[in-house]
């Protein structure tokens, strides 16, 4: 976290992080195959570079950034890259 970062961006951020951590470990485990992680990649940036809800506690955040990356992904491939 930068100084003049606030604490719900680095949250939000760790967030995202841990959510394709999620989707890459299950593509090389061959649960979800290239494709559908190709779909995930702009819904992620984009959910990554929104503005984060102000002063969510961690589970929250979780829950919020599952929520959005669902509303950007094509057609229920959001749910593939759901954490919380």
């Amino acid at each position: 976290m930068s100084p003049s970062q606030p604490p719900s961006r680095a949250v939000w951020e760790a967030v995202a992080d841990a959510a394709l951590a999620h989707v890459l470990m299950l593509r090389d485990a061959a649960v979800l195959d290239d494709p559908v992680v190709a779909a995930l990649a702009d819904p992620f940036d984009a959910a990554r570079r929104g503005d984060p809800p102000a002063d969510l506690a961690i589970a929250a955040a979780v829950a919020a950034f599952d929520e959005r990356l669902e509303a950007l992904a094509p057609g229920g491939v959001g749910a593939a890259a759901t954490v919380g």
